[in-house]
């Protein structure tokens, strides 16, 4: 077990990679990586311009919960 998980997801695009860290007990409270769920992924929003965003027009607003989480980013050197 761990106290928080990092998840990073790499943008091509821009060669960054982005970086969020959600406690452990945050995530348990949202029932993810849990053995009894079964759910092992992760829908991940940052903030404007980072990934896909929510589309403002659904039926059901997007859960953007995960975005008070983003930690920020680093740009890939070349």
């Amino acid at each position: 077990d761990a106290d928080e998980y990092v998840f990073h997801w790499y943008d091509e695009a821009t060669s960054s990679s982005h970086f969020w860290v959600i406690p452990a007990d945050i995530l348990a409270a949202r029932s993810y990586f849990t053995t009894t769920t079964g759910v092992e992924s992760i829908y991940l929003y940052g903030p404007e311009g980072v990934g896909t965003q929510p589309n403002p027009n659904a039926r059901a607003p997007a859960d953007t919960w995960t975005r008070a989480y983003y930690a920020g980013s680093l740009k890939r050197q070349t």
